[in-house]
């Protein structure tokens, strides 16, 4: 098995938890009498409806960083089992079912981060949680973390490697408004019969300030006339930011603070994560990012 195949990329959201001061030491009595509930109706899971889907917490620490797991687990509506061509229902008890988990760390200074699982449910199901079955009166609030100017994010590279843009074909005047160049290389590709959309990958094997530029130009585009977002379909710049002094990928088109990440796997055929590794990585993303955290926009900032 190879290193991708042992892997999966997620992404790694930020956010700050309103308040954050007064809220600790109820936020981690919550957990406390989270981690003593048993695991049935009545106790640990919160059953959401219409899906009747249950939500479920597993605080791995109680003091900070807090490192807690957040689930979805499904009963009902699960796919079937194919081996060679068979069709059978999943082999699971009655009160058993699959769940898809993601990994949270809430850090003393108020900010969290958290991989997410696009299977599993948002930060913003944690808070109901946290009222319902950790007692806590208010709840927090989690606050999604903007960076705050995505043509200065953009900027920051001091070259790109890659480039990623995927447009429709009813956006290449657009994107020449950008880039005459690139509307050129763009209406060149259509003609090569692309039906749905066009894509194109330009790379640089050193980094390339011209692609740079060109990554700046359409967050410029796309910060002047913000309605013209959607008109765009991807665009993915690869380098190195020389602030935080790492290698990342910025999508011109993510306004909220993000990071990805290689997360391994827990064993071959499984998608859930290697709990350990995911602090891990988790953690890190926060550490590179501390320093600019506090300066970071929340959607009440705009």
């Amino acid at each position: 098995m190879s290193d991708d195949d042992a892997s999966l990329v997620r992404k790694v959201y930020f956010f700050r938890i309103e308040h954050f001061q007064e809220l600790m030491p109820s936020l981690l009595g919550a957990l406390q009498r989270i981690e003593n509930l048993p695991f049935n109706d009545t106790g640990r899971y919160l059953l959401e409806t219409p899906s009747q889907s249950r939500l479920c917490v597993w605080p791995d620490t109680l003091e900070f960083p807090v490192k807690l797991r957040f689930g979805r687990i499904r009963r009902d509506l699960l796919p079937d089992v194919e081996n060679a061509g068979q069709l059978d229902d999943l082999p699971l008890q009655e009160d058993a079912g699959l769940i898809d988990l993601g990994h949270l760390m809430i850090f003393e200074d108020g900010h969290v981060a958290g991989e997410w699982n696009p299977d599993g449910p948002k930060i913003a199901r944690l808070t109901a949680y946290l009222l319902e079955k950790g007692g806590m009166t208010p709840p927090p609030k989690f606050r999604n973390l903007f960076e705050r100017d995505i043509v200065d994010v953009v900027s920051r590279l001091g070259s790109v490697r890659i480039l990623d843009i995927d447009i429709p074909h009813d956006s290449i005047e657009l994107a020449r408004e950008a880039d005459q160049g690139l509307g050129e290389a763009l209406e060149a590709t259509s003609k090569l019969g692309a039906s749905k959309k066009i894509g194109l990958t330009l790379t640089a094997t050193q980094g390339s300030a011209t692609l740079r530029d060109l990554a700046v130009s359409i967050a410029q585009l796309i910060k002047s006339r913000p309605r013209e977002r959607e008109r765009f379909l991807n665009v993915k710049a690869t380098g190195r930011d020389q602030v935080l002094n790492l290698n990342r990928v910025v999508d011109v088109l993510e306004d909220k603070l993000v990071s990805s990440e290689y997360f391994p796997r827990r064993t071959s055929r499984s998608r859930s994560l290697d709990s350990g590794q995911a602090y891990a990585l988790i953690e890190g993303a926060y550490i590179r990012r501390k320093e600019t955290l506090p300066f970071a926009a929340t959607a009440i900032d705009f």
